[in-house]
C-alpha cells in the first residue's frame, strides 16, 4: 500500500508540474489504520517438523526445501535451471529471477547482492539428485510448464494445508476448522533458514551474503529473533553461572 501511495503521488506531482492538473489530488492522503505491515516470523520445531515431513512426499515438496535448505526466494526457486546446480561441488549459483507473475520473463535476482553461491547441505544432496532432469528445476507437474506466482502461491497454501492435517488439525468434511498453523507465508521458510543459520554458528557477514540481502541490518533483524531453544541454552549457561559463583563462593 505505501508503494502504491508513493506511486500516485509522484504521478500526481509530475501531472501538476506539466501543468495538466492544477493540484496533486494525493496529498494528505493516509494508509488506512488498518493496513498493518505482515509479520514473517520462522516456523516453530513442531511447524518445522511437519513441513519437512510434509515435503518429503507433497508435489511441491522440492519448492518447500529449496526455501528451507538453502534459503532462495520463491522467484529464484522458480528461475533455478539444473545447470545452475553444482551438485558435486555442493553449490547452487543463483544468478537471476522470475519477473513477479510471469513465467517466462527471466531477470537479476532482486538486487545485485542475490547474485550468490550458497551451500548445499549434505542432508538435501540425496533429494537433488534423485530429482535432476534438464531446463527449469520446478515445473507444473500436469503439463511440465514453467511455473509462475500464482503456481508458488497454490503450492504454498496446500503444503501448509497439508502440515495442518500433520499436525493433527481439526477437520470437517475435508475442511480444516481448527488450524494449527495458518499465519505463515513462503518467506516464513526463508526466515527460518536465517534462524538456523545463526544456530549454526554462522556469522553475521557470511548470513548477509547467503541470503543475498543488500543491507545487513535486514539480515540482522531476522538473525537476531529470539527462539525458545535460545532461551533454555541461556537459561542454562546462568543456573550454571550462579551454581559455580555459589561454590566458589563457598570455597
Amino acid at each position: 500500500m505505501e508503494k502504491i501511495k508513493n506511486a500516485m503521488t509522484g504521478m500526481f506531482d509530475q501531472a501538476k508540474r506539466n501543468r495538466i492538473i492544477g493540484f496533486n489530488p494525493s496529498e494528505g492522503l493516509k494508509i488506512p489504520g488498518s493496513a498493518v505491515h505482515g509479520k514473517r516470523r520462522c516456523l516453530t520445531h513442531l511447524e518445522e517438523t511437519a513441513f519437512l515431513k510434509v515435503c518429503e512426499t507433497h508435489y511441491a515438496g522440492l519448492f518447500g526445501l529449496l526455501m528451507y535448505y538453502c534459503g532462495l526466494r520463491p522467484g529464484e526457486c522458480s528461475a533455478l535451471l539444473w545447470e545452475d546446480i553444482d551438485l558435486e561441488n555442493k553449490i547452487i549459483h543463483i544468478t537471476k529471477a522470475t519477473e513477479s507473475g510471469q513465467r517466462d520473463k527471466i531477470k537479476g535476482p532482486k538486487t545485485s547482492a542475490g547474485v550468490r553461491d550458497v551451500p548445499i547441505p549434505d542432508v538435501f544432496l540425496p533429494v537433488l539428485q534423485s530429482e535432476r532432469e534438464t531446463g527449469r528445476v520446478l515445473k507444473v507437474p500436469s503439463t511440465g510448464a514453467p511455473v509462475n506466482d500464482d503456481n508458488l502461491v497454490r503450492w504454498f497454501k496446500n503444503i501448509v494445508r497439508e502440515m495442518n492435517i500433520e499436525m493433527s488439525a481439526e477437520l470437517y468434511r475435508n475442511k480444516i476448522i481448527k488450524p494449527k498453523v495458518e499465519d505463515i507465508t513462503a518467506y516464513c521458510i526463508r526466515h527460518t533458514y536465517c534462524t538456523n543459520l545463526q544456530r549454526a554458528g554462522i556469522p553475521l557477514n557470511v548470513a548477509k551474503y547467503l541470503m543475498g540481502h543488500e543491507d545487513i541490518t535486514i539480515t540482522a533483524s531476522i538473525y537476531t529473533h529470539q527462539t525458545d531453544d535460545q532461551t533454555e541454552n541461556a537459561q542454562k549457561f546462568i543456573n550454571n553461572f550462579y551454581s559455580n559463583t555459589e561454590k566458589e563462593s563457598g570455597d
